[in-house]
């Protein structure tokens, strides 16, 4: 199976441009921390980039879904990843000319937001057109496994790079890495009707959120994706308080607990592969475990059990389990949504996603100075548990019910 992916022309250099477009990113997000911290030394600043980087995408979602489904799909991606490789090279040439300034930065990160709203549903779009489906969620595994190996290599090397040529060749490299990704991504070759829709976009945008709120395991996969994004924001916030704490301020601990993830990530990319079963109930079922996780990660922190080595231990676990999460929503979304909906669909969930995340992390970094870390994890457990146990056995037990009372 794996083999018979990369042989498919198109799907090898959709994943070529997105891993290496990735690689980038992760070099640019250690250069662009450092640069910002040492230019201003504030953290806040940090915070109001990061949300550049993050709200702009949700607003633009919910026209973005219309274009990609009325518009080439191919074009979008490529017109997309080509304008951040010139916003990542003008931030690269405005840093050699020694006039980048954080405004340019925050201007940067937004158009860039922008542009990630319309390029990742149209990516999760084009799977269906150049990979058949039985092969989708291969394909969804090779696509996560590429971001675990990012994720766990590229700070690493970022750093590095980083120490050896400064900010403006990071920013540089990762421009190179859009560009590289978008000519990948120009030679995919498959039969695409991109015709204008004659409806308005309101009316566009109401199909897809009422096919949406009509399919009953849709709606429900939709939420688990801002619940499990919203517990996963948390998370992260947590995980450097947790590190810092029990490391006695030790920051090699806190690289193991982060490049911890992405290891998680790798596994559960293949772990994934052995999983045959139905996809919408394995996402409750992995929703479930991810919650008992977060449960026993609470219960160690708390009671300080071998944190050292527990820790990353569950943070791998954690990790496996939101990219098995991803797989399976992405893959049975796929599944269910018809090929003229998608770009509809996705940026609609992509939208849900990106919304928990800042919500998490406000909520989270109140209710932690109450709760203190440890107890916070195990209400997210308990919380997240409680909500697949309700989804599994009372909602989905109540629809196949009523259904049984229609055919009879």
């Amino acid at each position: 199976m794996i083999k018979e992916l990369f042989l498919n022309k198109n799907f090898f250099l959709l994943l070529t441009g997105q891993f290496v477009s990735q690689l980038g990113d992760k070099f640019y997000l250690i250069a662009l921390a450092w640069w910002v911290l040492e230019k201003t030394g504030s953290p806040s600043i940090m915070g109001i980039i990061i949300f550049c980087s993050i709200f702009p995408e949700i607003i633009t979602s919910f026209i973005s879904g219309y274009f990609v489904d009325n518009y080439g799909k191919k074009r979008i991606i490529v017109f997309c990843d080509l304008i951040r490789g010139f916003l990542m090279l003008l931030g690269s040439a405005l840093f050699f000319g020694n006039s980048l300034e954080i405004s340019h930065i925050i201007l940067i990160s937004t158009a860039i937001s922008i542009s990630s709203s319309f390029f990742n549903p149209a990516v999760q779009s084009i799977y269906p057109l150049i990979l058949n489906n039985s092969k989708i969620k291969a394909g969804q595994s090779l696509s996560q496994l590429a971001y675990g190996v990012t994720s766990v290599f590229g700070p690493v090397f970022g750093s590095i790079l980083l120490g050896f040529t400064g900010v403006g060749f990071i920013f540089l490299i990762n421009g190179i890495s859009y560009i590289i990704s978008g000519l990948s991504e120009w030679f995919i070759y498959f039969e695409e009707k991109a015709e204008k829709s004659k409806q308005d976009f309101k009316s566009s945008f109401k199909d897809g959120l009422f096919f949406i709120l009509k399919n009953r395991e849709i709606l429900i996969t939709v939420m688990l994706i801002g619940i499990v994004h919203f517990f996963i924001g948390s998370f992260q916030l947590i995980l450097p308080i947790i590190s810092r704490l029990f490391s006695q301020e030790n920051p090699i601990f806190l690289g193991i607990t982060e490049s911890s993830m992405g290891f998680g990530f790798i596994i559960g990319s293949i772990l994934s592969r052995f999983i045959k079963k139905e996809y919408f109930r394995t996402l409750i079922n992995i929703s479930m475990i991810l919650g008992i996780v977060f449960f026993v990660s609470g219960l160690i922190i708390t009671l300080k059990l071998m944190v050292i080595i527990l820790l990353p231990i569950f943070v791998i676990l954690t990790g496996a389990s939101v990219s098995n999460a991803s797989i399976f929503w992405n893959s049975f979304l796929h599944k269910k949504t018809p090929l003229n909906l998608s770009g509809r669909v996705f940026s609609i969930s992509n939208m849900t996603g990106n919304f928990s995340l800042p919500v998490s992390i406000a909520v989270t970094g109140i209710l932690i100075e109450t709760t203190g870390s440890g107890m916070y994890l195990i209400l997210m457990g308990i919380v997240l548990s409680l909500i697949t146990i309700i989804i599994k056995f009372f909602i989905l037990k109540k629809g196949k019910s009523n259904l049984n009372g229609e055919i009879a």
